[in-house]
């Protein structure tokens, strides 16, 4: 049953998500989360590290890190998977943004890539994450 069901996610035509964002959901807005449509379907958010998003060595903690991507790729649907690769660990005043662009949008699941940068382009995180879809 699950081979069938890849089978007919890979076989949907994708589909495009709407280009204009709704407002953060209320935790993204709890952490100050800013979201904005960036066309052809991505999605772009920031945020600024503050020292309570941070672990005891002063450093970003991995979960505010995926609470920026969960939120700029909410649009995508609710979250059933969801992995991140950390590149370098940023500190509070860093401002962070995260483009999350879909890699496939289908009937059932969509799959979002997100990559979270420091102000310098920096890479910060990858993530990625599957979806049930919401988008038509």
């Amino acid at each position: 049953m699950l081979f069938a069901l890849a089978a007919q996610i890979a076989a949907a035509p994708m589909r495009r998500p709407k280009t204009a964002p709704p407002a953060p959901p209320p935790f993204a807005r709890l952490l100050g989360v800013t979201l904005r449509a960036a066309g052809d379907g991505r999605r772009v958010g920031a945020i600024t590290v503050r020292p309570e998003f941070c672990a005891e060595d002063g450093a970003l903690q991995g979960g505010a890190a995926m609470a920026l991507a969960d939120a700029v790729a909410a649009v995508g649907g609710a979250t059933v998977q969801s992995s991140v690769s950390f590149a370098a660990r940023p500190r509070p005043g860093e401002r962070l943004t995260a483009q999350a662009t879909p890699a496939k949008i289908g009937p059932v699941l969509s799959i979002w890539e997100t990559r979270i940068t420091g102000a310098d382009g920096a890479l910060i995180a990858l993530v990625s994450q599957t979806k049930l879809s919401t988008e038509a």
